[in-house]
């Protein structure tokens, strides 16, 4: 018999909104991913995985925030994340173009 554990819990950010669309990964010790989840709009995950060991780590990731990791020792106990605000320094990005040369001759381009 195969038998699943549900983790669940909420993103949040400093103000108690939620957090939509921010990726939860449910992680070994060696980072690989296990599962993932993406929060709904009221910020609430859930993920299912078979088994949790002793290093296994949930990390929250949302664009404009800090990215947060907890361990996870139970599934029984919702885990819940609040997120601080991070500043994106994004490089500046110049364009350049030049205008073709047309030359009229008459009504011809």
């Amino acid at each position: 018999m195969f038998c699943q554990l549900v983790i669940k819990g909420t993103v949040l950010n400093e103000s108690n909104a939620p957090i939509p669309s921010a990726a939860v990964l449910l992680k070994k010790n060696d980072s690989t991913i296990l599962s993932y989840s993406i929060t709904d709009k009221l910020g609430m995950y859930s993920i299912a995985t078979a088994t949790i060991q002793a290093s296994t780590t949930l990390q929250v990731n949302a664009l404009g925030y800090s990215s947060q990791t907890k361990l996870v020792t139970t599934a029984a106990t919702p885990i819940n994340f609040t997120l601080k605000l991070s500043k994106i320094a994004l490089p500046n990005i110049i364009v350049k173009g030049k205008q073709p040369i047309v030359t009229t001759n008459g009504d011809t381009i």
